[in-house]
């Protein structure tokens, strides 16, 4: 080796040391392959300001340690370990509902077991953040408890503009220490980050601001919550995304745009002590959910199988489950486990003190003398646990009136609103008829939108008795602007629920102003209970036609829809319906009786009872109140009541069964699917004589369904809409696929409604009224029988054919016209023939009038 050889490789290796670090540091370049997540953008919801573009901050490795939390005033910017937000005052929360009396509590040993362990998800976002998550993440979490903020197992914000608000409930020690905020998303890899963000605010104030840039893999952000910022009751969560395309610009490229939030790591970090709550009430309200969106209560009841006792846990149920008004709750029997809550759980043991003493030692002395409803404080991630215990159970029924009484809407008052704000802020109003209200009522703001897809939505409530989906219409009185920018060819949209309800084209060339613009919406997609409207607004524009690649994303606004739109309800008729599933979800028929609503089931064991809380107490959210309950059984069933049926396919008698639409055959044929998919054989015969029968009718049957196409779209009618006598549907035979089946009919003596949850087995019951219950699938109840398969996450409605009406109003002639419009509207061949009779009774009328009257030539 020469002199000069040996010179000039350390020189070089000098070199190289100096450029390494640099090439660390630069930003990895567009990656075109596909991507990695399996993860899939349902249809978009939700609204749209102007978007800034913004670099992309480069991603760095956060330290080992979290920094503490600055105990700066509430007007600082928070700390954080990725792009700082803007800084912001910390405003005043608003204040939450009024709070009952405290009670008073006593301070007792929380019951020992462990906690019940978190299941993990399974999405993809769950599977590459297990081997990702940062170590400072772990750190924090062992430092404090997690409270978990996203009240839904999969939270997905697709669109140009996406928007999620609901709220959460902290408890007073919650509230006031040392808090940290930590958000984990994935994004689609079409987004592109320096012209997209994510957005966080608690209360008005602004605490995360991300790019969003988090294609390859989970990215988790953490900041500090300044002190003051959070409330003790309620706190308004609002998550808010705007996103780009990065190299398309037309409207089908915003259906590629999504970023899913993680629930099982999105959560508040609590660095504070836990105190004893100030009262049963503000335990409950502070339930929050598990890293999948639920919430439980454990339930220890020794006497579950008296009826008595079992009357008065189902009226304390209904109770819970109005104080924590949670989207996804359900309740957990057994009559020998201590209750051991963890995050998103409470605990109730409930009994006397005589049959709760062997189970639970450290029950106070003083229930032998007085009944008592306390609390047993957590510890760690643990949660607490409710007792309720007297010497007797008529003593026990005088606690659990004492505590359902805070919140039980009275007999006589009017429902204003439904409480939904735990997951869909703010509450919906109670739409009653002749309601004309600004959409700032409904939460929505003005948004002055730059790109080609607005969204903005807004939820209304309706009465189970709603009678107006064949002829009513609602008006969207619309104040908005648009600039010369946009072309003709864009129009907006208005959706009821999902279903495009109007459409409305923008014409013109140079730009326009709607003032109080009114566009009808037909209410053939309501239906009792919550309801979500959407405006979405579709922009072509020359500048999108073109789409140079490097042209930097508009930042100028097309489009303004303006908070001073009004919601114009007008006056429905008012009409029971039998069967109609979907009245549970409204303000349920079962509150308008004043007798006693029963519960019938065979036998009162764990599953079974935890299956008929869980669904009255999504009754009672729905109602606003509880209701009185009595308990008989399915083997003599009381006639003229009405009645909830609970239980298993065994259970029920067969001329019950028949009475519900169910082919008494599936006592023996309905079981569980044990192992693969077993199809049965069909003998030679009965395949020929089945082929044949489709093969000789397929010629009518293809020009059937090509008019019954071409009257929807002409007409939006269907076949359906001539049936004069409305036959009936045969039994139905549920498939081993069926987990639970809710079906209901009218009592055989005609005057009341019987509904009934059915399944094969006790433990498909309670499951299958769980996974029905969750918000995203209740919202699908209708119909005479509905059916959810939990493998597949599937719900089925079977429509009801042959419909009883019954009266829920007093009678008036207002109502009557409108019961008659409707109906007349529904059923348009008798509707024709009642015109050409008239039609004829008046040409005869006129020509014996006439007859009688004038000069004969």
């Amino acid at each position: 080796m020469t002199r000069s050889s040996c010179t000039a490789l350390p020189l070089l290796m000098s070199m190289a040391a100096l450029i390494t670090p640099a090439i660390g540091q630069e930003i990895a370049p567009f990656d075109m392959s596909p991507e990695r997540s399996t993860l899939t953008a349902p249809a978009p919801s939700v609204t749209v300001p102007q978007i800034p573009a913004r670099k992309v901050p480069v991603q760095q490795q956060p330290a080992a340690t979290p920094a503490a939390p600055p105990q700066a005033p509430a007007s600082a910017t928070p700390a954080r370990t990725a792009t700082p937000p803007t800084a912001q005052a910390a405003t005043p929360a608003t204040p939450s509902p009024a709070q009952a009396p405290p009670q008073p509590v006593q301070r007792i040993p929380a019951p020992s077991g462990p906690a019940r362990p978190e299941t993990p998800r399974t999405t993809p976002v769950a599977e590459q953040k297990a081997e990702q998550k940062p170590a400072a993440a772990a750190e924090v979490s062992e430092k404090g408890r997690r409270r978990y903020l996203v009240p839904m197992h999969r939270l997905v914000l697709d669109g140009e503009y996406a928007e999620r608000n609901w709220s959460i409930y902290l408890e007073d020690d919650e509230a006031s220490g040392q808090t940290e905020l930590q958000l984990t998303f994935q994004n689609a890899v079409v987004v592109a980050p320096e012209a997209s963000a994510l957005k966080v605010f608690i209360n008005g104030n602004l605490l995360v601001d991300e790019a969003i840039g988090a294609a390859d893999a989970p990215r988790t952000v953490r900041v500090h919550i300044p002190p003051g910022l959070l409330q003790a009751g309620t706190n308004r969560v609002r998550l808010l995304a705007t996103q780009r395309h990065r190299t398309d610009c037309d409207l089908r490229s915003t259906y590629d745009l999504w970023t899913e939030i993680d629930p099982s790591e999105t959560f508040l970090v609590l660095n504070s002590e836990r105190q004893t709550p100030d009262s049963l009430q503000e335990t409950v309200r502070a339930i929050g959910v598990d890293g999948e969106g639920r919430s439980e209560f454990q339930v220890l009841m020794p006497a579950l199988g008296q009826t008595s006792a079992a009357t008065t846990v189902i009226q304390l149920s209904e109770g819970l489950s109005l104080m924590a008004a949670m989207p996804n709750l359900s309740f957990r029997f057994s009559p020998t486990n201590v209750p051991a809550p963890g995050r998103g759980q409470l605990g109730l043991i409930i009994g006397t003190w005589s049959e709760l003493q062997p189970l639970y030692p450290q029950i106070p002395e003083s229930a032998r003398q007085a009944a008592i409803a306390t609390i047993l404080p957590g510890h760690g991630e643990a949660g607490e646990t409710l007792l309720v215990t007297g010497p007797t159970w008529d003593s026990i029924r005088g606690a659990v009136d004492t505590i359902i009484g805070t919140v039980e809407r009275r007999d006589g008052t009017g429902q204003e609103s439904m409480t939904t704000q735990r997951w869909i802020a703010p509450d919906p109003l109670m739409m009653l008829g002749g309601e004309n209200i600004p959409l700032s009522q409904f939460g929505v703001q003005t948004v002055e939108f730059s790109g080609r897809r607005l969204r903005t939505a807004f939820s209304i409530a309706i009465p189970s008795d709603f009678y107006a989906n064949a002829y009513g219409e609602a008006t969207l009185l619309l104040d908005a602007a648009y600039t010369d920018e946009v072309l003709p060819g864009s129009h907006i949209d208005v959706y009821v629920n999902d279903n495009i309800a109007s459409t409305l084209p923008i014409k013109a060339t140079d730009g326009g102003i709607f003032n109080q613009l009114p566009i009808k919406v037909p209410l053939r997609h309501i239906q009792p209970g919550h309801n979500r409207i959407r405006v979405e607004v579709m922009l072509d524009t020359a500048t999108d036609a073109v789409c140079l690649p490097g042209t930097p994303a508009a930042n100028k606004p097309r489009f303004a829809i303006f908070d001073s739109s009004r919601w114009v309800m007008p006056h429905f008729a008012r009409l029971g319906q039998i069967p109609n599933l979907s009245a549970l979800r409204g303000t349920v028929p079962f509150g308008e009786t004043t007798t006693p609503l029963i519960l019938s089931v065979d036998r009162l064991e764990p599953d079974t009872l935890s299956a008929a809380t869980t669904l009255l107490g999504k009754r009672a959210m729905a109602d606003g109140r509880t209701s009185r309950i009595e308990i008989g059984t399915t083997s003599q069933p009381t006639a003229e009541r009405e009645t909830l049926f609970v239980g298993t396919v065994s259970q029920i008698p067969p001329k019950l069964l028949t009475q519900f639409g169910i082919d008494p055959v599936a006592i023996t044929t309905w079981h569980p699917q044990v192992g693969g998919i077993s199809t049965p054989k069909e003998d030679t015969p009965a395949s020929m004589s089945k082929w044949r029968s489709q093969v000789s009718g397929s010629l009518f049957g293809d020009r059937l369904a090509a008019l019954e196409r071409w009257l929807r779209r002409s007409f939006d009618l269907s076949l359906e809409s001539f049936d004069i006598l409305h036959r009936r549907v045969g039994l139905m035979e549920p498939s081993v696929h069926d987990t639970v089946l809710i079906s209901q009919t009218l009592s055989p003596g005609g005057g009341a409604r019987w509904t009934a949850a059915i399944a094969s087995t006790s433990t498909d019951l309670r499951d299958g009224v769980v996974g029905l219950t969750e918000q995203e699938k209740w919202r699908y109840l209708a119909g005479r029988q509905t059916v959810y398969r939990a493998k597949t996450d599937e719900v089925i409605v079977r429509p009801a054919t042959d419909v009883k009406f019954t009266q829920t109003l007093p009678f008036s002639l207002a109502n009557m016209r409108l019961i008659a419009t409707n109906w007349l509207s529904s059923n348009i061949l008798i509707y024709a023939i009642v015109v050409v009779v008239l039609c004829a009774i008046l040409g005869v009328a006129t020509t014996l009038m006439l007859s009688k009257m004038g000069r004969r030539t």
